[in-house]
């Protein structure tokens, strides 16, 4: 006898991410729409595949090179801000390295309205950045307006000590293909956003990012660092959101 599937059975078989790709430029913009900074991580100067986790639930734009990709992704890594907490220092330097990146909640899934400009969290993960150790880079300060729907709240704020870190500004583009263009949707994603903790040392406020060693059980502090980028994500598909 063959049974019916159940409504989630196929609710699951019909899931699909949606594919994208992932531009990584090498100069930020700063918010007066004009002037830019040399961003700290970059690309190779192609484009990369990722996708939006729908199946999961988070509606996440992920880059993922940590799966055997031989390409690789560039993170200059200043001093760290002084005061902050450094446990496993980060050599300044700049680093080639595989990498995963996390841009939450890309649609903004349950804000009001997802085609105005919002600000959401930002992930990154570094593959072997020291020692063959990995790290993390998080720009998680404890308030948005895109809700993330992957990380734990008890985890935020870990990522904003001793200073808040800052968001990304995220700018969804306009596009036509539901109505017979052949523009499709597409994101740029903006971290040149100061964070606004009075507390933290002048010349240092731009792009807060958290980094920790996850190469153990227990995540170990690495710093606070003023880490600016920029990038462009575009649907492969049309679709609406």
């Amino acid at each position: 006898m063959v049974l019916a599937a159940s409504a989630g059975t196929v609710a699951a078989q019909k899931c699909s991410d949606q594919p994208l790709r992932f531009y990584l430029y090498p100069a930020a913009t700063l918010p007066d729409g004009v002037s830019t900074v040399t961003a700290a991580v970059t690309g190779d100067g192609n484009w990369y595949d990722a996708s939006i986790k729908n199946c999961g639930g988070t509606y996440d734009a992920v880059l993922n090179l940590l799966a055997g990709s031989k390409r690789r992704l560039t993170f200059i890594f200043p001093s760290p801000i002084p005061s902050s907490y450094v446990d496993v220092p980060i050599p300044a330097g700049t680093y080639q390295k595989s990498g995963f990146i996390n841009v939450r909640n890309l649609i903004c899934k349950n804000c009001t309205d997802a085609h105005k400009p919002f600000t959401t969290h930002v992930g990154m993960q570094i593959s072997s950045l020291i020692n063959r150790r990995d790290f993390r880079l998080r720009y998680m300060p404890v308030i948005v307006d895109a809700p993330d729907l992957h990380i734990d709240p008890a985890e935020v704020p870990e990522e904003n000590m001793p200073y808040s870190g800052s968001p990304a500004l995220v700018i969804p583009q306009p596009y036509d293909c539901l109505s017979g263009g052949q523009v499709k949707p597409a994101w740029v994603v903006r971290g040149t956003v100061n964070n606004n903790d009075p507390s933290t040392p002048a010349g240092f406020q731009l792009q807060v990012g958290t980094a920790h060693d996850i190469s153990s059980s227990t995540p170990v502090r690495a710093g606070q660092y003023s880490m600016p980028f920029e990038f462009r994500i575009e649907a492969l598909q049309c679709f609406s959101y």
